[in-house]
């Protein structure tokens, strides 16, 4: 039984989407079969003055709260990002506008990106990015203690020059945003 008590709390400028990862968060923990009963979890998301919006953030939300609260953490390799929204029960599941937000990490200089199961054709030139689907949150954790993903043989590698980093005087070509909610002043 959980007490009414507000356990979760994300700081940051989350919107409301991100407000109601916190309930998705601790369905996921007791899922998971974490002790939570009398702990008080705050999720900073950096920098704190720019909003954040979207479901996009919860699996690595998750994460961290999972790290913080084992004994031994999970090694995380060092470029790499985990994108997904989450299921009451911990699977990873996709969200609005996943296309751009991977797109992003990849220009971000990411080089392992962990996922939901998608279809991944959109991304067939393969080479320098690893994208690796995971259905999840137990499949996550294990994969990061080193064992293989179950999605291991549909797993695509994206060249790095296939998105190319503008320099500082190139001029950016013109990209469609109408995929991208929020983020007005970036657009």
């Amino acid at each position: 039984m959980r007490n009414d008590k507000e356990q979760c709390v994300i700081i940051g400028l989350p919107d409301a989407s991100i407000k109601e990862s916190k309930e998705r968060i601790l369905n996921c923990l007791h899922a998971l079969d974490q002790d939570i009963d009398m702990k008080k979890i705050t999720i900073h998301l950096s920098p704190a003055d720019v909003k954040k919006q979207g479901t996009s953030y919860d699996a690595a939300m998750l994460l961290a709260v999972l790290q913080a609260m084992s004994k031994n953490p999970v090694p995380i390799p060092d470029k790499t990002c985990i994108i997904a929204a989450l299921t009451l029960d911990g699977h990873l599941t996709t969200f609005h506008s996943m296309i751009p937000t991977i797109h992003q990490a990849i220009l971000l200089g990411f080089k392992q990106i962990y996922l939901p199961p998608i279809e991944l054709s959109i991304f067939a030139q393969a080479t320098d990015i690893e994208l690796i689907p995971i259905s999840h949150m137990t499949d996550l954790l294990s994969h990061l203690r080193g064992k293989p993903s179950l999605f291991k043989d549909e797993m695509i590698l994206i060249p790095l020059d296939h998105y190319p980093i503008p320099e500082e005087n190139d001029k950016v070509p013109h990209v469609c945003f109408s995929a991208i909610r929020g983020h007005d002043e970036a657009k």
